[in-house]
Protein backbone atom coordinates (compact mmCIF):
# COMPACT_ATOMS: atom_id res chain seq x y z
CA UNK A 1 0.00 0.00 0.00
CA UNK A 2 1.26 3.42 -0.87
CA UNK A 3 0.91 6.47 1.35
CA UNK A 4 -1.98 7.81 -0.76
CA UNK A 5 -4.05 4.61 -0.36
CA UNK A 6 -3.36 3.15 -3.77
CA UNK A 7 -2.28 -0.42 -4.14
CA UNK A 8 0.83 -1.49 -5.89
CA UNK A 9 -1.20 -3.39 -8.51
CA UNK A 10 -1.59 -1.50 -11.75
CA UNK A 11 -5.03 -0.04 -12.34
CA UNK A 12 -6.91 -0.61 -15.58
CA UNK A 13 -8.35 2.90 -15.54
CA UNK A 14 -5.28 5.07 -15.45
CA UNK A 15 -6.88 7.75 -17.59
CA UNK A 16 -9.65 8.50 -15.01
CA UNK A 17 -8.83 10.76 -12.10
CA UNK A 18 -9.66 9.50 -8.61
CA UNK A 19 -12.68 11.25 -7.09
CA UNK A 20 -12.17 13.51 -4.12
CA UNK A 21 -14.83 12.85 -1.48
CA UNK A 22 -14.64 16.05 0.49
CA UNK A 23 -17.57 17.54 2.34
CA UNK A 24 -17.47 20.74 0.33
CA UNK A 25 -18.24 18.89 -2.90
CA UNK A 26 -21.53 17.54 -1.62
CA UNK A 27 -24.86 19.24 -2.10
CA UNK A 28 -25.37 22.28 0.09
CA UNK A 29 -26.85 21.47 3.55
CA UNK A 30 -27.23 17.79 2.73
CA UNK A 31 -25.18 16.60 5.69
CA UNK A 32 -26.90 19.00 8.11
CA UNK A 33 -30.34 17.49 7.60
CA UNK A 34 -31.49 15.51 10.62
CA UNK A 35 -32.52 12.16 9.19
CA UNK A 36 -32.62 10.17 5.96
CA UNK A 37 -36.25 10.99 5.26
CA UNK A 38 -35.56 14.72 5.24
CA UNK A 39 -32.51 14.23 3.04
CA UNK A 40 -34.23 12.05 0.44
CA UNK A 41 -37.73 13.55 0.29
CA UNK A 42 -36.94 16.84 -1.35
CA UNK A 43 -37.59 16.12 -5.02
CA UNK A 44 -39.33 12.75 -5.01
CA UNK A 45 -42.78 13.90 -6.17
CA UNK A 46 -42.01 13.78 -9.92
CA UNK A 47 -40.46 10.35 -9.52
CA UNK A 48 -43.47 9.08 -7.58
CA UNK A 49 -45.82 10.50 -10.19
CA UNK A 50 -43.98 8.72 -12.99
CA UNK A 51 -43.95 5.46 -11.05
CA UNK A 52 -47.66 5.79 -10.22
CA UNK A 53 -48.56 6.56 -13.82
CA UNK A 54 -46.53 3.63 -15.10
CA UNK A 55 -48.14 1.35 -12.52
CA UNK A 56 -51.60 2.51 -13.59
CA UNK A 57 -50.88 1.89 -17.26
CA UNK A 58 -49.33 -1.47 -16.42
CA UNK A 59 -52.38 -2.55 -14.41
CA UNK A 60 -54.69 -1.41 -17.21
CA UNK A 61 -52.74 -3.47 -19.74
CA UNK A 62 -52.56 -6.48 -17.41
CA UNK A 63 -56.33 -6.39 -16.94
CA UNK A 64 -56.97 -6.69 -20.66
CA UNK A 65 -54.23 -9.28 -21.09
CA UNK A 66 -55.87 -11.46 -18.42
CA UNK A 67 -59.28 -10.83 -19.97
CA UNK A 68 -57.93 -12.03 -23.32
CA UNK A 69 -56.46 -15.16 -21.71
CA UNK A 70 -59.79 -15.88 -20.00
CA UNK A 71 -61.61 -15.59 -23.33
CA UNK A 72 -59.02 -17.80 -25.00
CA UNK A 73 -59.25 -20.53 -22.36
CA UNK A 74 -63.05 -20.36 -22.00
CA UNK A 75 -65.52 -22.29 -24.12
CA UNK A 76 -66.06 -21.09 -27.66
CA UNK A 77 -69.20 -19.53 -29.08
CA UNK A 78 -70.25 -22.83 -30.63
CA UNK A 79 -70.32 -24.41 -27.15
CA UNK A 80 -72.49 -21.59 -25.85
CA UNK A 81 -74.83 -21.92 -28.82
CA UNK A 82 -75.28 -25.63 -28.23
CA UNK A 83 -75.76 -25.17 -24.50
CA UNK A 84 -78.82 -26.77 -22.98
CA UNK A 85 -80.51 -26.01 -19.70
CA UNK A 86 -82.45 -28.44 -17.54
CA UNK A 87 -84.91 -27.05 -15.02
CA UNK A 88 -86.84 -29.13 -12.53
CA UNK A 89 -90.34 -27.67 -12.80
CA UNK A 90 -91.38 -29.28 -9.52
CA UNK A 91 -89.06 -26.93 -7.60
CA UNK A 92 -91.02 -23.84 -8.69
CA UNK A 93 -93.94 -23.28 -6.30
CA UNK A 94 -97.39 -22.53 -7.68
CA UNK A 95 -97.98 -18.84 -8.36
CA UNK A 96 -94.22 -18.00 -8.34
CA UNK A 97 -91.66 -17.04 -10.98
CA UNK A 98 -88.14 -18.39 -11.51
CA UNK A 99 -85.40 -16.74 -13.56
CA UNK A 100 -82.56 -18.70 -15.17
CA UNK A 101 -79.79 -17.77 -17.60
CA UNK A 102 -79.66 -19.57 -20.93
CA UNK A 103 -77.18 -18.60 -23.67
CA UNK A 104 -76.49 -15.38 -21.79
CA UNK A 105 -80.14 -14.34 -21.78
CA UNK A 106 -82.68 -14.43 -18.96
CA UNK A 107 -85.25 -17.24 -19.09
CA UNK A 108 -88.42 -16.61 -17.08
CA UNK A 109 -90.60 -19.53 -15.99
CA UNK A 110 -93.87 -19.08 -14.11
CA UNK A 111 -95.84 -21.83 -12.38
CA UNK A 112 -99.38 -20.64 -12.95
CA UNK A 113 -102.21 -21.46 -10.61
CA UNK A 114 -105.52 -22.89 -11.88
CA UNK A 115 -107.16 -19.46 -11.41
CA UNK A 116 -104.51 -17.82 -13.65
CA UNK A 117 -105.02 -20.49 -16.31
CA UNK A 118 -108.79 -20.03 -16.40
CA UNK A 119 -108.35 -16.23 -16.50
CA UNK A 120 -105.99 -16.57 -19.50
CA UNK A 121 -108.44 -18.91 -21.27
CA UNK A 122 -111.35 -16.50 -20.75
CA UNK A 123 -109.41 -13.46 -22.01
CA UNK A 124 -110.97 -11.54 -24.91
CA UNK A 125 -108.52 -12.04 -27.78
CA UNK A 126 -109.79 -9.21 -29.96
CA UNK A 127 -108.02 -6.53 -27.87
CA UNK A 128 -104.62 -8.23 -27.98
CA UNK A 129 -101.85 -7.27 -30.40
CA UNK A 130 -101.13 -10.92 -31.24
CA UNK A 131 -104.37 -12.82 -30.70
CA UNK A 132 -103.67 -16.48 -30.06
CA UNK A 133 -105.35 -19.04 -27.89
CA UNK A 134 -103.46 -19.97 -24.70
CA UNK A 135 -103.38 -23.68 -25.61
CA UNK A 136 -101.72 -22.90 -28.99
CA UNK A 137 -98.91 -20.84 -27.44
CA UNK A 138 -97.88 -23.10 -24.56
CA UNK A 139 -96.56 -26.64 -24.41
CA UNK A 140 -97.51 -26.82 -20.73
CA UNK A 141 -100.38 -24.72 -19.46
CA UNK A 142 -98.93 -24.65 -15.93
CA UNK A 143 -95.39 -23.58 -16.85
CA UNK A 144 -95.22 -20.81 -19.49
CA UNK A 145 -91.71 -19.86 -20.65
CA UNK A 146 -90.54 -16.40 -21.65
CA UNK A 147 -87.15 -15.76 -23.26
CA UNK A 148 -86.01 -12.16 -23.66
Amino acid sequence: LHSNGETAAPSLHTDIARPDFREGDRRENWAQKRNKTDRNAENNLPVYMVIGGAAGVGLYMAKYALYGVALLLGPGRDKYAAAAIEVDMATIPEGKNAVFTWRGKPLFIRHRSDAEITQAQQQDLSGLRDPQVDSDRLASSHHPLLLL
